[in-house]
Parts: C-alpha cells; sequence; structure tokens
C-alpha cells in the first residue's frame, strides 16, 4: 500500500510586531542580502527545490520550479536582510503556488524538507491549532508540512486520514526556527536548529503525486493559511545525513541565540518561604532577566534583573502568596526577544496548617559580598528587596558606592523595585587601588559591605 506523507510541525508562539514592515518590493535595496547554497559538500545533491527568497519566490536549484505569490510579500530574514524572506498573513488567500514537474512529484523512497519558520499565529480547525508551511496533494489525500499542536510529523495512508507515524516535540517559541525532517525510507527523523529532536521507524512507500505544490497554505481539506514567515526552503528527494542537516543550520554563520527554562518547567509544587532552584540552559547569551507570575502571566515581577547565563541555576525563595497559576520566564538582558518560559503553569503552595499571613519570605534586606573580589575591571553585586506581611507593593531602593573619604562613586540603582533578588554590575574602570563601599537602602533597611579593587 502507498502512503502519503503529511510532515507536521508545531510551534506554538505569540509573536508581537513592533513596526509595520513595508510589504512592497524593492529589488534595489542595498540592505538585500543575496544567500547562496553554503560551500558543503553534497548539499546540492537530490536537490529538488530550494527558496531562498532573494527578492521573489524563483527556485534556485535549477531546477526551474518557480513559485507565483498571492498575496504574501517580501520581509527581513533572521539576519535581519530586507527582502530575503517571505511573510504571509494568514487567512486572506495567502500563499505561493509552485507548478507540478517531475522533480517534485516526491516518488522516491526517500525525502528531506529544510525550512526556517517564524510563526506569528494559529490557524484554528475547530479546536486545533495549525500552521500550514506546505502542502501537496497525492491521491485525493494531504501530502503536508504544517502543525497541528505538538503533532510533528504523521504519515497518512492514501485510503484514509489515520496516522499510521507521528512524531511528537514541544518547540522553541517567538523566535525563528530551523526544522528539517528527514525520511530515510525506514526513519522518520525531525531536526531542530541542527540538532535531533526526535525519530521513529516508519516504513511506507510514497505515493506518486502530480498536484500543485502550495507554500503557507493547505488548500486541500479546507483553506488552512500561515501566519507567519518562511525561508530557506530546500526540498530533497533523498536522505540528508546529520551533519548536512547541521550545515544548513548554521548556514550563513547563523549563530542563533537560544534560553530554555528547565525547572520549574510545569507541574511543580513549590513550598511557599522554601528556597528553590530555577535553573536553565542557554547558548550565545551574557545574562538574563528572571521573572515570574502567579497568574498565568498577565503580569510578571522581577526576580533578578541580570544574571550570567552561563550560571544555570539561581537560588530562589517562592512567593508567600499560594497560587497554581505560577510560570518563571527568563529572558537575554542584551536581546529582550531572546527568551523562554515555563512550558505550562506549575503551583506555589502553603506549608500544611499556615495561611499566607503567617508566610514571611524575609524581614530585612539583604546585601551579598560582591564577585569577583577582589575587583580587576568590573564586578557584580546581588541584592534582595524584602517583602514583609505589611510590605508587598513597591519599595524605594538605592545602591551606591563609596570611597573611604565618603565620596559618592557611582549609584548602582536609585528607583521602586517590587520585592525579590537582583544583580547589578558595577565597572571599575579608570578608579584607582584602594578599599571602596557599597550601601544598600531599602525602604527602611540599610546594609552596607566593602570591596577591595586591584590594578
Amino acid at each position: 500500500m502507498k502512503y502519503s506523507l503529511l510532515f507536521i510541525l508545531t510551534l506554538s508562539l505569540i509573536y508581537n510586531i513592533a513596526a509595520a514592515e513595508n510589504p512592497g518590493r524593492n529589488n534595489s535595496n542595498p540592505g538585500q542580502k543575496i544567500k547562496t547554497p553554503p560551500a558543503v559538500s553534497g548539499l546540492t545533491n537530490g536537490l529538488a527545490a530550494y527558496y531562498p527568497f532573494n527578492g521573489n519566490a524563483n527556485d534556485e536549484s535549477g531546477n526551474g520550479n518557480h513559485g507565483t505569490v498571492y498575496g504574501a510579500a517580501l520581509t527581513e530574514d533572521r539576519f535581519g536582510a530586507y527582502e530575503s524572506a517571505m511573510r504571509f498573513f494568514g487567512p486572506d488567500m495567502n500563499y505561493i503556488l509552485i507548478n507540478n514537474s517531475p522533480s517534485l512529484m516526491f516518488s522516491t523512497n526517500a525525502i528531506s524538507i529544510s525550512v526556517w519558520v517564524n510563526v506569528e499565529q494559529f490557524f484554528y480547525w475547530d479546536t486545533t491549532r495549525f500552521v500550514p508551511v506546505l502542502s501537496k496533494e497525492v491521491n485525493d489525500k494531504d501530502n503536508i508540512l504544517e502543525t497541528p499542536d505538538y503533532e510533528i510529523l504523521s504519515v497518512n495512508d492514501s485510503l484514509g486520514f489515520w496516522p499510521v507515524g507521528t512524531l511528537h516535540y514541544n518547540f522553541q517559541l517567538n523566535r525563528w526556527v530551523h526544522i528539517c525532517v528527514v525520511w530515510d525510507g525506514g526513519t522518520l527523523s525531525l531536526y531542530e536548529n541542527g540538532n535531533l529532536a526526535a525519530s521513529r521507524a516508519v516504513q511506507f512507500t510514497m505515493a506518486y503525486t502530480l498536484s500543485n505544490l502550495h507554500l503557507g497554505a493547505n488548500l486541500h481539506l479546507g483553506d488552512e493559511y500561515l501566519t507567519g514567515k518562511l525561508d530557506d526552503i530546500r526540498i530533497y528527494s533523498r536522505a540528508l545525513s546529520p551533519e548536512e542537516v547541521d550545515s544548513l543550520y548554521h548556514e550563513g554563520g547563523w549563530m542563533q541565540e537560544i534560553i530554555r527554562v528547565e525547572s520549574p518547567n510545569g507541574g511543580e509544587e513549590w513550598l511557599a518561604g522554601a528556597p528553590q532552584q530555577i535553573t536553565w540552559s542557554s547558548t550565545n547569551v551574557d545574562n538574563v532577566k528572571i521573572e515570574f507570575t502567579t497568574n498565568g502571566g498577565q503580569e510578571w515581577r522581577v526576580i533578578s534583573d541580570n544574571v550570567p547565563a552561563d550560571r544555570r541555576a539561581y537560588e530562589w525563595t517562592a512567593d508567600s502568596a499560594s497560587s497554581d497559576e505560577c510560570k518563571i520566564k527568563i529572558s537575554s538582558v542584551e536581546k529582550p526577544s531572546v527568551f523562554d518560559e515555563s512550558d505550562s503553569l506549575f503551583s506555589i503552595v502553603l506549608p500544611a496548617g499556615l495561611d499566607e499571613s503567617e508566610v514571611t519570605i524575609t524581614g530585612k534586606s539583604a546585601l551579598y559580598q560582591n564577585s569577583p573580589n577582589p575587583v580587576t575591571n568590573s564586578t557584580r553585586i546581588r541584592y534582595t528587596v524584602p517583602m514583609n506581611n505589611d510590605q508587598r507593593s513597591m519599595i524605594k531602593v538605592v545602591l551606591k558606592v563609596y570611597d573611604l573619604l565618603g565620596r559618592e562613586i557611582a549609584v548602582l540603582a536609585d528607583e521602586e523595585k517590587s520585592p525579590g533578588e537582583y544583580e547589578v554590575e558595577f565597572n571599575a574602570a579608570g578608579l584607582p587601588s584602594g578599599v571602596y563601599m557599597y550601601r544598600l537602602t531599602s525602604g527602611r533597611n540599610v546594609e552596607a559591605n566593602k570591596m577591595i579593587l586591584i590594578r
């Protein structure tokens, strides 16, 4: 029996456009970056179609599978280059049509699809979320690259719609993501950002298809349209190797900033007033900001506004208010659009026999020893803003550095802050060697420590 291939890609994303992009086209734009296939041996072998969107929807594989654009518009790519990616606007008949050709009949028993995706909004079919990326009808059934919820890749037989093979994966949200699905005739493999994310054994014979190819839409079972961006789409009539997939991810020198919340990531029960470990992983990120919410993300409170990303863990005393709608969010200080939050809600629970009025996080501020100390160029100072039974609102916080003569050297904080833990950097460049004092005033609490500067 022959089967059609249903490639399902899951991204659950809330994406805010800061400024309207120009949907027009200007091929003379000096910011346009012309992309070429990466200089890796073999990556043009078996290439059926390649869409880098260099000012148009032309196929640059040499097979002439050029696209006709309906409603979509050129936009910036992941590098910020103008008119180098394609943006689709959802349910307004936005898609790219590619007429069928011998190189797009998918009659081989191996296939690879590589694509960069940036999702802005889901398409809903009843209560199921979809992100249609690529579709091609086969035998009156679907041959689709799209996303229903967290189901990544399905193989549907040509006589019905029940999947005979699926892969599941929860993708990083709110960013460009590189997805590559490889089927080698016996195994379906899903790669995210160059890394193997999931795989499973699936054997079938791919169905012969004469229908046209659509990018950004599935027009067979009902009009489903992508709201988001696509770039660097490659379709191969063979299975790519892991090394080739990794090369495609790093094409153009791409080094993506990534943050992942490890814990709490959903389902935990943390005891109010007890110290807990917030953990994360990161790539190409220097410093992170840590926030939490007790109402499912409607409001966020800062735990620390600057923590070295390579620390990968932060001790936090859980809030004294119990809640079943808690999440942690960790973002890049240098690039706030790079962030992650707990995949689902966790709980803060009260100790047995106590109510919220009996749980005290801290009765006074805490000023920790700077690190490193002695100081050569810069150092970091961590402090806690208190939260008492009668003190839960914003608190005036002042953190200053003085020399031994009492002269003010630097103001590191002078503002209202919510209760929590914070960390700031003190740049001592230009100061002579010696002993310096730093003093924290938090409400009515005052603490001081000393640091040593060595040149």
